[in-house]
């Protein structure tokens, strides 16, 4: 017959108070300041280090009095209270330790409670230290990636913590070029690699070099100020000599690299034209983190050939065809506080205009055409974002409707479009603004002539995807603003006219468009493989809609009114 389970818990509390009156008990064990009297039997039971050193004929095992180095005093009580009672009093203060000390005395099962404490108690507080013990004892796969993911996932409130030194080279490295590193911005990975420098300068200085190269320079917005603020005169010197050799200087062409998903924005697709005849109502919004199109919410004015841009979280929709409102009617959208605010019309009425923003200052508003589409405009419009107010200023040398235009640097492009009042008029010429000298002129032409592309800027380059001339077009190229040179880039894997184009995360994302259907399927393009990937669908078709890159994070934007797409 076996005994009951109430019989052995009686027993384990008699042992236990007889060691707590110091009872039969035969070893003194010694930890810094204090002694532990327990049960020779009991211990060599319960602990495999015990059990070894006791059975070993080791000096210890003849003696009474043993010394341990290798744990603290709390975790040895813990350990103790363990193989007299069986329970763990496992918390976020003492789990660490305690765990340290199950590994070195070898007690198996209270290891994998530890392991097992962690896997759902991992916070801002522990997690390096339990990143550095899991790797150096190589406990748990599953611990390992709980860790990890929970880095990875909170990298923006732990990159400025002391405890980051815990890491490893490899380990620091790692997070660093991680994709889905969850940081506000570059600068916030930059601190993040100093940190861990500087926990020891004097051994790590010499891996600044290597550990840089984790660090996407490209979207850094303080350089010069993170460096300014780095108090040892040898680290400084070796993150300046590295700028220096590898960083590119403004007039040379810069790489292209991709920033992290999380710090580069949403994207907001606005208007356009879907399958019935008036404008398309819905706000749709992307994340790459949720990596769908979600509603966010209805816009009490909606246009088709609309024109987008965004100044910090607000979204400028231009002109367009607008029902009741005609073609001279503007609203801004913020973003983050779902406001929607007429802007003052346009000077002219206007729709097919290419619209773009400069230095978060003026809106410009360029070329276009009128309700009757019986000419081509040359004027172009400014409005000031400071006082409210629009004005016209010097016109374009030649007229363009369904035009696209981006600023890249202190420029502002208008590319392609129509000339006349046939849409057979499209061309591929372009022109340059400059601003300081209210002035156009002409800048080398494309290799395709289009109109109604898609447009977006990543660093020096300018690139048009997509758009009409005697149908819906696949070609796409890029404008280097630097050696003011074409270059054709992949193909889309769908044709697309009247297609909206924006960047986000250093990846252009084009959006809806139409090739004799309205589309609501999107592609990526990868500027490094020169690749178009099928992104996710929108939830409505449509075409001659704008898209902008908005610079929240998505869990920011928390108002949805419907469904995410699939």
């Amino acid at each position: 017959m076996c005994c009951k389970e109430s019989y052995w818990h009686n027993v384990a509390l008699n042992i236990t108070r007889l060691r707590d009156e110091g009872l039969y008990c035969d070893l003194e064990i010694v930890c810094e300041d204090q002694v532990f009297n327990v049960h020779k039997v009991l211990m060599a039971a319960g602990v495999s280090y015990f059990r070894h050193m006791l059975r070993s004929g080791m000096l210890e095992s003849t003696h009474n009095r043993v010394e341990l180095t290798n744990v603290t005093p709390r975790a040895l009580a813990a350990i103790v209270d363990f193989v007299y009672t069986g329970i763990s009093a496992l918390n976020n203060e003492n789990a660490a330790d305690i765990l340290l000390a199950a590994n070195f005395l070898m007690v198996d099962e209270l290891q994998e409670r530890c392991v097992h404490f962690f896997l759902t108690n991992v916070n801002r507080e522990n997690c390096f230290k339990i990143w550095r013990i899991e790797r150096e004892l190589k406990l748990s796969t599953q611990l390992r990636q709980v860790v990890d993911e929970f880095v990875v996932d909170h990298f923006e409130d732990l990159y400025n913590s002391p405890d980051i030194g815990y890491l490893d080279y490899d380990g620091i490295e790692a997070f660093l070029k991680h994709d889905d590193l969850k940081v506000r911005n570059e600068d916030q990975v930059l601190i993040a690699a100093l940190n861990w420098l500087q926990y020891d300068i004097s051994q790590r200085v010499d891996m600044t070099h290597f550990l840089l190269r984790s660090i996407r320079f490209t979207y850094l917005s303080n350089l010069d100020d993170t460096i300014n603020n780095i108090k040892e005169m040898e680290l400084k010197f070796a993150i300046t000599e590295f700028v220096a050799r590898n960083l590119p200087c403004p007039s040379s062409q810069k790489p292209i690299e991709l920033e992290r998903y999380y710090p580069s924005g949403v994207l907001v697709c606005l208007g356009g034209r879907k399958t019935k005849p008036n404008p398309c109502e819905f706000v749709e919004l992307f994340g790459g983190k949720s990596n769908k199109w979600k509603f966010l919410q209805s816009l009490p004015v909606a246009g088709r050939q609309v024109g987008v841009t965004v100044i910090g979280c607000k979204v400028y929709m231009i002109g367009g065809h607008a029902g009741r409102y005609g073609d001279a009617c503007s609203g801004v959208l913020d973003v983050k506080t779902g406001e929607y605010v007429l802007l003052p019309p346009l000077l002219e009425p206007c729709r097919g205009m290419g619209v773009t923003q400069l230095d978060s200052h003026y809106v410009y508003a360029i070329g276009g055409t009128d309700e009757s589409r019986s000419t081509s405009f040359s004027h172009v419009q400014r409005y000031d974002v400071n006082t409210g107010e629009w004005e016209m200023i010097a016109p374009l040398l030649k007229a363009r409707r369904n035009v696209n235009a981006m600023a890249v640097g202190n420029r502002v492009y208008a590319i392609g479009g129509c000339t006349q009042e046939e849409e057979t008029s499209y061309v591929n010429t372009v022109e340059c603004y400059d601003p300081e000298k209210n002035q156009w002129e002409e800048a080398p032409p494309m290799n395709v002539a289009r109109f109604s592309a898609g447009a977006a800027a990543i660093g020096n380059r300018l690139y048009v995807v997509g758009g009409f001339n005697d149908g819906a077009l696949r070609d796409c190229e890029y404008f280097d603003t630097i050696t003011k040179t074409w270059h054709k880039i992949a193909s889309l894997r769908t044709a697309r006219g009247g297609v909206a184009v924006d960047a986000m995360g250093g990846r252009l994302y084009a959006v809806g468009g139409y090739n004799g259907h309205y589309l609501k399927s999107t592609e990526v393009y990868d500027p490094i493989k020169d690749e178009w990937t099928a992104g996710p669908c929108l939830h409505d078709a449509r075409a001659g809609c704008g898209v902008a890159r908005v610079p929240l994070v998505e869990d920011e934007v928390t108002r949805y009114s419907g469904e995410e797409s699939e």
